[in-house]
């Protein structure tokens, strides 16, 4: 009797240094930066006096699918409750004229110039890594403290 497994793609760990490690982890500690810079809160839900509940994600303004610029951009990234998030990615207009009522049309045409700009280099990656790294450190000293 024989076996019939299927290759699974993309499930292997990626190589020390490379490109899909170095977007790993620029992700991971971008996302810790944004939600610890929002207080762990959702930012649409705070803006309505309501608590957050559940699990808090990193929500991009411009989709990282169509705006391979704004994947890492601090500006394009704040903390989302599920349900915003969820409302956003089938609805992302909503999202847009949220940040437009926030910061502005004039913030809002700079981030949708930076989102369209090429992503960000190994050597870029590397930098921003090491940047958030330390301010996430540097975060968690203060509250602590």
């Amino acid at each position: 009797m024989r076996r019939n497994f299927k290759k699974r793609l993309g499930t292997a760990k990626p190589k020390e240094g490379s490109r899909r490690d170095l977007k790993k982890k620029c992700k991971s500690i971008t996302a810790q930066l944004v939600k610890m810079r929002d207080g762990h809160q959702c930012q649409q839900c705070s803006e309505d006096n309501v608590i957050s509940t559940g699990v808090i994600d990193a929500g991009h303004v411009y989709p990282v699918s169509a705006f391979p610029g704004g994947e890492f951009d601090l500006t394009n990234i704040h903390g989302q409750c599920r349900r915003h998030n969820t409302i956003h990615i089938g609805r992302p207009e909503l999202y847009l004229k949220w940040f437009e009522n926030k910061f502005g049309y004039k913030e809002l045409e700079a981030l949708h110039e930076r989102a369209l700009a090429k992503p960000p280099t190994n050597d870029e990656l590397r930098v921003m890594i090491q940047e958030r790294t330390a301010k996430v450190e540097g975060l968690r000293l203060l509250a602590v403290a």
